[in-house]
Parts: C-alpha cells; sequence; structure tokens
C-alpha cells in the first residue's frame, strides 16, 4: 500500500514528467488531478493528502496552499512553475524553499523526506 497520497492541481500537462515518475514509485500514489481550487481543498481533506502538487502561473502563492494548511497543517505543497523551470516547497513553516534542482528524482526525494521529516533539511539530498 503507498505510503504518500498525492494529489495534483492545476494543469497536469506541466506535471507530466514528474507525475510518471511518481507513478512509477512503489510508494507513492496519484489519488486525482483537479482544477478548482475547492475540488482539490475537498478532495485533499478527504482522502488526507500527504502531497499536493500546484502548477503555477507566476511565482505568487496560490490562495489555496492557506486553506490546505489550515485543514491539514502537515501536508507539503510542491508549487511547479508551467514552464517547469522553478519549483518551490511549501509546509507550515516560516519559509518556502525554492528548489535549485528541479531534476524529477530530486524532486522524488524531497518529497519524502519532508513528509517523513517536515520542515526538516533538504540540502543534503544533493548527495
Amino acid at each position: 500500500m503507498p505510503n504518500l497520497k498525492i494529489l495534483l492541481a492545476g494543469r497536469p500537462q506541466a506535471m507530466r514528467q514528474l507525475v510518471r515518475t511518481i507513478i512509477a514509485q512503489p510508494d507513492m500514489e496519484i489519488m486525482g488531478s483537479y482544477l478548482d481550487p475547492m475540488e482539490v481543498l475537498l478532495t485533499a481533506i478527504r482522502r488526507e493528502a500527504d502531497v499536493v502538487i500546484i502548477s503555477l502561473d507566476n511565482s505568487e502563492e496560490p490562495g489555496l496552499v492557506s486553506h490546505l494548511f489550515a485543514e491539514l497543517p502537515d501536508v507539503t505543497v510542491l508549487m511547479l512553475s508551467s514552464t517547469g523551470d522553478t519549483a518551490y516547497v511549501v509546509q507550515r513553516c516560516p519559509w518556502r524553499r525554492e528548489l535549485l534542482d528541479i531534476s524529477e528524482d530530486y524532486i522524488v526525494r524531497v518529497l519524502r523526506r519532508l513528509t517523513k521529516e517536515p520542515c526538516g533539511p533538504i540540502d543534503d539530498l544533493d548527495e
């Protein structure tokens, strides 16, 4: 049974390669993909999502993120730019981190680490 329940929010084409990589992981399950923020929020709550991956049009954090944290304090949010060249990881910490390495393998390692150790270090994952 998969450990990480992942929900996709936004345009899946921006996340296509990452989604393929995640699907190949035995410890991860994609629970669905939704465009409507309210559907994302309700599904994330109902299914107790561990990770919500959001596609971004710009670097602004969508309002959905604060609503997710209000209902699911331990959720990890991965925000990917629609061009696929920028990624941020956000948890209920006093920061958001830009991921300098946006390879699929690195993102999978980051998601695994941060869902086990919220707000923990990720710098050592570069090794």
